[in-house]
């Protein structure tokens, strides 16, 4: 029997603009598409790309972070578009390793942060030095915890956590943590709980993280904002801006970029919502969204809901909030 039946769209898994200028996206199960922001044309489409949990870039290169083992795909947009080759799957991570969410780079090194497999406790923190074209994978940074944020800054990567593991596991640990990594030792040099002014709850979860203009390293746990200065790990500013409740995804980081207004677009406490990094002062812009990103013209793109299978598009101008 043939079913003639027209093909539906995924929902939107992960969503980042690259350098070039263009959105890359992975599916939901599966699937991976690019969009040409300017054309505003679909350049390529993969039905049968694993499920990607996070996108990075390096040294004009894109990582998808895929789901089952960890396995990074690299593709190079200089280059023709030949699904297998460019994108090719690149590493797979293993060492019981499944989701890679958070991809960060710096100094010619890519930094990834897992999901543990099915079952299990303790992530991990891979790095690829592509000088040496070599993988190191550092498990348990924070023992019996999952690597859902990371941002890189003069030798140092800066990571939160979740106390989550793979589905089906148990987590062992109360709270999450922020630590830090020395790149040329590769050892953690410091872990520790922020210690966030008015915030309402443990953090059960801390990402994403990233590194603002200011040079402070901002991150977000559920609702909460925060900004902490790399050289004395203080909380230097924070603000609740919506209750945190954890009760989403326990592995996929709450989004914060700097756009070129100088604000920051985040999906805090899973809205999408705009903040003043000088006043700390927000402004609701859409409710249920979990993906997002900005390009440099300040025009956002994101999904709605966990679910969202089309990709929406919002420019945003003189959004500054007053409250």
């Amino acid at each position: 029997m043939t079913i003639d039946a027209a093909p539906t769209g995924v929902p939107i898994h992960s969503i980042e603009i690259g350098f070039d200028g263009n959105v890359y996206m992975g599916g939901y199960h599966r699937g991976m598409t690019i969009y040409d922001t300017v054309s505003e044309e679909i350049l390529h489409s993969v039905e049968n790309m694993q499920q990607s949990e996070g996108i990075g870039f390096m040294n004009g290169n894109v990582y998808f972070g895929t789901y089952g083992q960890a396995r990074i795909y690299r593709y190079n947009p200089s280059e023709p578009f030949d699904y297998g080759t460019n994108p090719e799957m690149f590493k797979a991570i293993g060492e019981a390793q499944d989701r890679p969410f958070t991809l960060t780079s710096g100094d010619d090194h890519l930094f990834v942060g897992t999901i543990p497999d099915y079952g299990q406790l303790g992530g991990a923190l891979s790095i690829y030095d592509e000088t040496n074209d070599r993988w190191d994978v550092h498990r348990h940074v924070v023992q019996n915890q999952s690597i859902v944020g990371l941002a890189y800054l003069n030798g140092k990567v800066y990571g939160g956590t979740s106390i989550w593991g793979g589905d089906g596991s148990v987590p062992t640990e109360d709270h999450a943590k922020l630590f830090v990594w020395d790149v040329e030792k590769g050892e953690v040099e410091t872990v520790l709980t922020p210690n966030v002014s008015g915030s309402d709850m443990r953090p059960k979860m801390i990402g994403e993280l990233a590194v603002g203009p200011d040079g402070f390293i901002w991150g977000l746990m559920d609702g909460t904002v925060f900004a902490m200065n790399p050289d004395t790990l203080e909380i230097v500013k924070s603000r609740v801006i919506y209750s945190s409740n954890f009760s989403a995804s326990k592995w996929r980081p709450f989004h914060l970029r700097f756009a070129p207004d100088g604000l920051i677009y985040t999906t805090a406490g899973r809205k999408l919502t705009v903040i003043d990094p000088e006043t700390l002062h927000h402004r609701l812009i859409e409710n249920d969204v979990h993906l997002m990103t900005v390009n440099e013209h300040n025009e956002l793109y994101f999904a709605s809901g966990f679910t969202g299978a089309n990709l929406l598009r919002k420019r945003v101008i003189n959004h500054r909030p007053t409250v």
